[in-house]
Parts: C-alpha cells; sequence; structure tokens
C-alpha cells in the first residue's frame, strides 16, 4: 500500500511539469460532440495521438461514421487525414452490404469504400466458408474479390481446396482456385491441387500443373505449363516428354505453341529434321503458317534454299508461299544481279525479288555507284530505294534522283 502511495505521489509530481495537452490522449465524453468534423455520441471514449489529432474512438451509443451505422462499442480507426482506416465490429453487422459477424476487423479504401475484413472464427462470405483469421477482399462494389477457404468446398461446380485463396471476378464469376481433388475439369483430367485460373465466360485460361497432365493429347509438364484460348483450345503448354505433334518431333521440356485453331505455331525442334526440304537443326526453335508451312527455322547446315546459299547455324524465314523471306549467307552470290556478300543478311520480296544486301563488291544500280560493304535497298522494280554506307542513308525515287540522306547507327 505504501510502494502504492509513493509511485501516486510521483506521477503526480511529474505531471505537474507536463503540459496540459499531453496529458490528454484519451477522453470520454459527457456529451454528443463533434471533433474533427465527425459528430459522437456521449459515452464514446475517444483517443489522440501525440499530435492531437483523433486515432480511434470506442463508439458510446449506435452511431453513424462516415456514412455507415455502427453498434455501440465498435472501435473505429482513423488515418492521418481523418479517414475510417478500418474498424473493429462489436456485433454483427451489414458493412455497405456485406454481412460481417461481430469481432471482425473491416479495412476501408481511402474514398471509404469495403477494402478487405480479417475473417473472426469460421465466416460464410458470399456462400463460402472462409477460414478464420483470414483475409477476404473486395471490390468497390462490395463484390467479393477473392476469400481463403476454410473447408474443400465446391466453388461454381470446381472443388477448391481449404486453405486455399478463391478468386473472382466482379461479376462473381470464379477466376482462379487450387483443386482438392483429382478432378475432371472442361474434359481435362487435373491432379490435386493444380492450380487453375479461368476467363470470366468460364473457360480454363492456364493451370499450374503439380503432376504431368495429358491436355488435347499432350503431355504437359508440371508446372507454369498450359493455357488456353478463350474457345478451349490449346494456346502453350509445356512438354513432359519428346512428342510428336502434328508431324513435328518437338523437345521435352520445351514450349510449343498453337493458333486458336488448333494449328501448331511454334515448336523446338527434338533432333534434327528435314522440314518442307530444309533441314532444319536439333534445339532450335521453328516456326508454322496456319497451313503448317514453315514459317522459320534454324538451319542444321549449309544449304540451298531456292538456289540461295544459306549458312548453318542461321534463322531463314520463308513465306507461307515457300518461297525464301530472308536469310544469311554461306557465300558471296549475285542475286538479281547485284553482288551479296557472305555472311550477311538478304531480304526477299514474296515474289522473289531481292528486297536488301550488303555489296560484296563496287557496283553501280542504275545510275548509283556503291560501295562494296554498303547495304542496299531494292524496289521490286530493281531500282534503287536506299543506300547506307559509311553512317548516312541516301533515299532514291524511281529515277535514281536522291530525294533526302539521314545520319543512321553504324
Amino acid at each position: 500500500m505504501r510502494r502504492t502511495i509513493i509511485a501516486l505521489a510521483a506521477f503526480v509530481a511529474v505531471a505537474a511539469f507536463l503540459p496540459a495537452e499531453v496529458l490528454v490522449r484519451e477522453r470520454v465524453l459527457k456529451k454528443p460532440e463533434t471533433i474533427q468534423n465527425i459528430g459522437f455520441t456521449k459515452g464514446t471514449t475517444v483517443y489522440f495521438d501525440e499530435s492531437g489529432r483523433l486515432q480511434f474512438a470506442s463508439l458510446g451509443a449506435d452511431q453513424q461514421v462516415g456514412g455507415i451505422r455502427f453498434a455501440k462499442r465498435t472501435s473505429v480507426y482513423f488515418d492521418g487525414s481523418g479517414r475510417i482506416d478500418y474498424v473493429y465490429l462489436a456485433a454483427d453487422q451489414q458493412v455497405l452490404g456485406v454481412d460481417v459477424r461481430k469481432g471482425t476487423s473491416v479495412y476501408f479504401t481511402k474514398n471509404g469504400k469495403l477494402d478487405y475484413i480479417m475473417v473472426a472464427g469460421d465466416e460464410e462470405i458470399g456462400g463460402l466458408l472462409c477460414a478464420n483469421g483470414s483475409k477476404a477482399g473486395f471490390y468497390e462494389s462490395g463484390k467479393l474479390r477473392y476469400a481463403t477457404l476454410g473447408k474443400d468446398q465446391q466453388v461454381q461446380g470446381i472443388p477448391c481446396a481449404k486453405g486455399s485463396i478463391a478468386g473472382f471476378y466482379e461479376s462473381g464469376k470464379l477466376r482462379h482456385g487450387i483443386l482438392s481433388d483429382d478432378s475432371c475439369v472442361q474434359g481435362i483430367m487435373f491432379a490435386k491441387g493444380t492450380y487453375l485460373l479461368f476467363y470470366e465466360t468460364g473457360g480454363i485460361k492456364s493451370a499450374y500443373l503439380v503432376a504431368p497432365t495429358e491436355i488435347m493429347g499432350i503431355t504437359c509438364a508440371n508446372g507454369p505449363s498450359a493455357s488456353f484460348y478463350e474457345n478451349g483450345k490449346l494456346d502453350w503448354a509445356v512438354l513432359a516428354n519428346v512428342s510428336e505433334v502434328q508431324g513435328i518431333s518437338c523437345a521435352k521440356g520445351s514450349t510449343i505453341g498453337f493458333y486458336n485453331t488448333g494449328k501448331l505455331q511454334y515448336a523446338t525442334l527434338s533432333y534434327e529434321q528435314e522440314i518442307d526440304g530444309i533441314a532444319c537443326a536439333k534445339g532450335a526453335k521453328a516456326g508454322f503458317y496456319q497451313s503448317g508451312k514453315l514459317q522459320f527455322t534454324t538451319l542444321a547446315a549449309d544449304q540451298q534454299v531456292f538456289g540461295i546459299p544459306c549458312a548453318k547455324g542461321t534463322v531463314a524465314g520463308l513465306y507461307e508461299n515457300g518461297k525464301l523471306q530472308y536469310a544469311t549467307l554461306s557465300s558471296d552470290r549475285e542475286i538479281n544481279s547485284i553482288p551479296c556478300a557472305k555472311g550477311t543478311k538478304v531480304d526477299f520480296y514474296e515474289s522473289g525479288s531481292l528486297q536488301n544486301a550488303t555489296l560484296s563488291k563496287d557496283h553501280r544500280i542504275g545510275n548509283i555507284d556503291c560501295p562494296k560493304g554498303a547495304v542496299v535497298g531494292i524496289r521490286e522494280s530493281g531500282t534503287l530505294k536506299y543506300l547506307i554506307s559509311e553512317g548516312s542513308k541516301a533515299s532514291f525515287d524511281e529515277n535514281g534522283n536522291q530525294r533526302d540522306i539521314e545520319k543512321t547507327a553504324d
């Protein structure tokens, strides 16, 4: 008792020397009062920070704060600008159209809309049993954005796992979830634990696989391994094994891509193979048109493509009509009467005419003298379009008259 009296006396002695405003960090309102533009009822306990700004209030009666009615003893916390940051509910109630249980912490956005809640107990929100202590987020409209599931449960026909986060579009449609069991979803058998992302229309958008999975006749590797078009066709997939896809042998662990028609768009080759008469390199990517014709590939050897000597290890591109679009020369070659240099890229029009090249020697095109090593652009008619040499680019009209000149990078 004596120690208590001595301590109290010491506190009073120290307090006598402190500024009066420092001591008033908490008070109980004796009558209704407006504090920092917020009206509070009698019996409300208000708390202030070191700067004297309102920090939080424990309501003395049911009342509205920030346009929302809260129950007596609800704790309302404010940010530095005086807006509601979050509340700790003293009773079950609706908050902006959402039923929320007593003991739940409710957080708001800067413009006063519902942001998320910390779930108190296993709580049902929007028909979902949500896990105790987890976070459930909302759109500004009040629609559920995401929630952690309190048990294995069906969500719009998809069996979703306890403890996983289910996400939703603002329309209410399922956006993503993790499977609670081995499940057949849209005709594909996925293993338990697979993460699925959905389009708002309901189709599967992508899958993170936990085990090799057969999708449309292709065995996909575990991991982020499959993506789909909205029409349900496979967009791309990572292969679990060496696989033959539409006549092309594709490498294990590589990504293959498809058009939305289901036709192969690109693949990494598992071995050196001949496609459309061209020797294509092992381990390199090859692209295809929807017709199945080769679009580009890395060459497995020096070879002639439409009479053009193309270098091993370089990429050659083709038009859908099968004609060469671009290539790197394996030797000097005169093309359309233009001397083209070994080791440089040449481009062609779809007609087969030369579009641009690097000169292997001095050459006159029309009435223009072009030096060795210059890059020349040729019109499909055969006239000089531009000349790049010694850091400048000169452009010419159909008659060989110079139109302009500009600086270029080396």
